[in-house]
Formats: C-alpha cells, sequence, structure tokens
C-alpha cells in the first residue's frame, strides 16, 4: 500500500485522480473511518469511485490493486 500511495496518489489516470488512505484502528481517524464503512476486519482493503465502494475483486497485492485501479479508471 505504501507502494501504490507513493507512487499513484495525487495523479490522474482517465477522467479520475487518484487518492491512497492507509489509515490505523488505533488513531481516532482510523476508528471513524472504520466505522463509516463497516470494516470488520484488518488489514481491510478497499476503493471508492464516484462515491461508490468497491469491495469484490480488488485484490490485496501490489499488482492486483493497480491492476483493479487500471480497470476502474479505464487507464493502460
Amino acid at each position: 500500500l505504501d507502494k501504490l500511495k507513493q507512487e499513484l496518489h495525487g495523479k490522474q489516470m482517465g477522467n479520475h485522480i487518484i487518492e491512497v488512505y492507509k489509515h490505523d484502528a488505533d488513531t481516532p481517524e482510523g476508528k471513524k473511518m472504520a466505522e463509516e464503512h463497516n470494516v470488520r476486519g484488518f488489514p481491510t482493503h478497499f476503493m471508492i469511485v464516484e462515491g461508490r465502494k468497491i469491495e469484490e475483486g480488488i485484490g490485496r497485492t501490489y499488482d492486483e490493486l493497480i491492476a483493479k485501479i487500471k480497470e476502474l479508471t479505464g487507464s493502460s
């Protein structure tokens, strides 16, 4: 996730600006994020695209996450 954030945060892909966030569930901000998005276990990965939360099929590895971002943004 750190590599993904370093490479993509703030970058435009297709018509989307990519934002990558990592939250620690032990912090107030992390607890709030977990509650808002019904996180049940850690680590949890999800994407929010145009206000819609996507959890299924995003993967866990760098390559899987990059592939899903490219798919969702129509980038190659």
